[in-house]
């Protein structure tokens, strides 16, 4: 029998950060997500189980607060996003798509990667009463669904929100 030694090369980055001004962001992004979905009833089919899913270009009918949105959470993830250069002189660019999820009791989404990103996050504008101190919806003991906050991820780590209870 072989023995397996393993070796942590590679971390994974969990970034957390709290959005300034959330709560008119809120506001507006739960306003422009009634609207979508009372446009779009059926949104699309995705990820979700028994939720509704936007399409995602939530930048382009998210109004100001979802540009507002995607520019913290560019600005969060890029001071930790290394190039080889000099100087920190960058050859690449990035930008963001978007698109909103309401999941109601009993609904959730199924674990899930996004291909060809480099980072993925979520915010939850509404965590349906969840808080990092109680029973929340979550990825691991340390990631708790939690209103006004950001968290960004390597995309390689696999997320599935669970079903609230």
């Amino acid at each position: 029998m072989s023995q397996t030694e393993r070796l942590d090369l590679f971390s994974t980055p969990i970034l957390k950060a709290r959005l300034p001004g959330h709560q008119a962001v809120n506001d507006a992004l739960r306003q422009a997500i009634t609207v979508e979905r009372g446009q779009n009833p059926s949104g699309i089919d995705r990820s979700n189980i028994g939720g509704w899913h936007s399409d995602i270009d939530m930048l382009r009918w998210g109004g100001p607060a979802a540009g507002q949105l995607a520019q913290f959470a560019l600005s969060t993830a890029s001071p930790h996003l290394a190039d080889m250069h000099a100087g920190g002189k960058r050859d690449f660019s990035f930008g963001a798509n978007m698109w909103a999820n309401i999941n109601p009791v009993g609904a959730s989404n199924a674990l899930h990667c996004h291909p060809g990103a480099t980072w993925s996050g979520v915010y939850y504008v509404d965590d349906g009463g969840a808080s990092e101190e109680g029973p929340a919806a979550n990825w691991c003991s340390k990631i708790r669904a939690t209103r006004w906050r950001i968290w960004a991820f390597r995309i390689w780590f696999l997320k599935t929100p669970q079903a609230k209870p």
